[in-house]
Parts: C-alpha cells; structure tokens; sequence
C-alpha cells in the first residue's frame, strides 16, 4: 500500500488526517478506503491525543469523493459491490467512532465520500468557496443507509431529499444556514482558525469532551434512549475524575487548569 495517500502529524493534542491525491482532488480510491480505519486506531492508540482535523493536500479540495475510474470494475459483480460497500462504510464509520472530538477542515468541494467524511466528524469548519454535494444519483447509486441518516440529523428530510435527488452542490453559506456547516472563514486564516478552535477544545477537560461526544451520538441514533442501559454512567464516571477536581480547584483558584484525561 501507498502510505503516502494518507498522511498523519501530530502536535501536542492535536493531530491532522490528510487526504493527499491532489492531482485527483484529494479522491478516495480503494486502497485509501481501506487503510483510513486502520490509520485511525493507531492515532486513537496515543493517549494524549485530544482532538483530530481532517483536511485535503493543497488548495483545490477537501476531497472529491470516491474515486470514479475504479467504480466500473467494483460493478463487475454482486461480490464486488458489496466489498466496495463494506469498505466505503467501514472507512467513514471510522471517522464517526473516533472517540476524540474532529474537526473537517473544508475549502473546495468535498464531494460524495468526501462529503459524507466531512458530515462523519463533529464539526465543519470551511472557506467561502467549499462546496458540498453528494452525487451518487447522477452516476446511478444511492446513499448508504448510515451516511444517510447523518445527513438527515444535520440537514432535515427534506433538504437532504433534495441534495440527493439532484446531486447539487451546495455553497459553504448554504451548508451554514442548513446546519451542515459549523462555520465560514476566509480561506487564507482557515488553518489558523481551525487549529485555534482546536486548541480550545484540547483545552477542556478530555473524559468529558469523549462523554460528550457519546452522548450527543447516542441521541441523535435513538432520540428514545430506549438503547441506554445506565443514562447516569458517563456522567458519573466523568464527575469522579481527578480532572473534575483539578477544574474546580482551577475555578476557586482563578487560574486556568490543566487536565490529564485522568
């Protein structure tokens, strides 16, 4: 495998994932697809990992989905596809488990995969010229049942009917008032803003930024929490760190804490 197509740095509590073809546009092809959970679990390994951005290589895109070339080979037969599927999933999924907050990075188009990426991390921050669409109609294939109920909880039923019947891309103003978008900022401070909200959410408290993470997941699959066996657990389990202690002896002390994810 070519480990270069996706390439990983860390810094402190703060990592980056970048999708580097960007002679494709930062495309997801196979093998990409394939080793994204694994590059994942390794960084999720490091335990003063707090949060992850992901971006695209250069300035023309995010990511402009999967790799078209390959999708009449995947189209061979019924075994293919269903690989092709399995492995698209289990890329994007992966994105959605990591148990650290991430931040999607975006400027130019994050196109099918990429956009489905993009809705996968907890927050979009973006440039003015980021454009978002998810084109599987226009080619002749639907989106995967998870991708999909990302996009409703983030867009509605019916936007979400409507960026999938017409394959459009919507702008990075759109995306905002949709509530796909997190926020728009001028290409040229993109990075530097990113990496400063990043760094104010490294700053917090680690064991509850996970538990928050869980939590808000957890209601947005079962809004019943009919699936939660302990709704206190997170909670407790959050209240009984050291970490609690050092931010309320932080407080009291008027001084700004320092937490140890312990």
């Amino acid at each position: 495998m070519d480990q270069n197509l996706i390439l990983t740095s860390q810094n402190g509590h703060l990592a980056f994932v970048i999708f580097n073809r960007p002679e494709k546009r930062n495309s997801l092809n196979f093998q990409m697809l394939e080793m994204l959970p694994g590059i994942l679990r390794e960084l999720t390994q490091k335990p003063d990992l707090r949060v992850i951005i992901f971006r695209g290589s250069g300035d023309a895109a995010f990511c402009a989905g999967g790799d078209i070339t390959e999708f009449k080979q995947h189209a061979q037969s019924r075994q293919n596809v269903e690989k092709w599927h399995e492995v698209l999933v289990g890329a994007i999924e992966s994105v959605y488990r990591v148990e650290v907050p991430t931040i999607a990075m975006v400027h130019g188009p994050a196109a099918g995969a990429g956009c489905e990426i993009a809705m996968a991390c907890d927050i979009r921050l973006m440039a003015p010229d980021a454009r978002f669409g998810i084109t599987g109609s226009r080619l002749g294939f639907p989106i995967p049942f998870r991708n999909a109920l990302r996009l409703v909880s983030l867009v509605g039923p019916a936007n979400a009917k409507k960026m999938l019947y017409t394959g459009e891309f919507i702008s990075a103003e759109e995306a905002q008032s949709m509530g796909l978008g997190t926020g728009v900022v001028n290409k040229e401070v993109l990075e530097k803003r990113t990496l400063e909200l990043a760094g104010e959410i490294a700053a917090n408290a680690p064991l509850a930024q996970r538990a928050i993470k869980r939590t808000i997941d957890r209601v947005v699959q079962d809004p019943s929490l009919s699936s939660v066996r302990d709704p206190s657990r997170w909670f407790v389990e959050a209240f009984l760190s050291r970490d609690l202690q050092e931010g309320v002896n932080a407080f009291l002390e008027k001084r700004k804490p320092v937490f140890q994810g312990k």
